[in-house]
């Protein structure tokens, strides 16, 4: 269990103590290669809050190959998912075991190709930062080849995403 923004988390009015729900160690606020080192121990990566922004955690496990789980969730987290390598869920616990066991499932029946999931990630996010280009190259008339080579060297995740990696990948 990876989880992020401890003392933030903390202070929302709807937070729940996620230690009271799981039997194994949570690491919070870990990064680089400690994240891949708990990755690799993973089969699937879970998400259950209901409002989120971008989701770097979702990313990361798409980045490394992991097939994902996660509740309906406003703020686009889903937008890098499909059929293949997510499942979105209700809000229940049954729900969530049904599809962890799906898709743990799917990964030991080789249904799922973790370099798949790689690969389609990556793509997917390259399709995000074109449009991030062309919309500002339209909202500021400079060229948008210019400008997809700035997005993707500021992007943060790149040469995270880039750099990580999975026992499948």
């Amino acid at each position: 269990n990876i989880a992020y923004g401890a003392d933030f988390q903390r202070q929302m009015d709807d937070y729940v103590e996620i230690a009271d729900f799981t039997p194994g160690p949570i690491f919070w606020d870990v990064g680089g290669d400690r994240v891949r080192e708990l990755l690799n121990q993973s089969m699937c990566g879970i998400l259950l809050s209901n409002v989120e922004g971008c989701c770097f955690a979702s990313a990361e496990y798409l980045a490394c190959g992991l097939p994902v789980v996660s509740t309906r969730s406003l703020g686009g987290r889903a937008a890098f998912y499909d059929a293949y390598n997510a499942i979105v869920i209700e809000n229940s616990a049954e729900a969530l075991r049904a599809a962890v066991e799906v898709m743990v499932g799917r990964l030991n029946r080789g249904e799922i190709d973790p370099q798949r999931i790689r690969a389609g990630f990556l793509r997917e996010l390259e399709k995000h930062r074109r449009a991030w280009a062309q919309a500002l190259s339209r909202l500021t008339g400079a060229p948008e080849a210019i400008l997809f080579d700035h997005v993707r060297a500021a992007a943060r995740s790149d040469s995270q995403f880039r750099a990580i990696t999975s026992r499948y990948v």
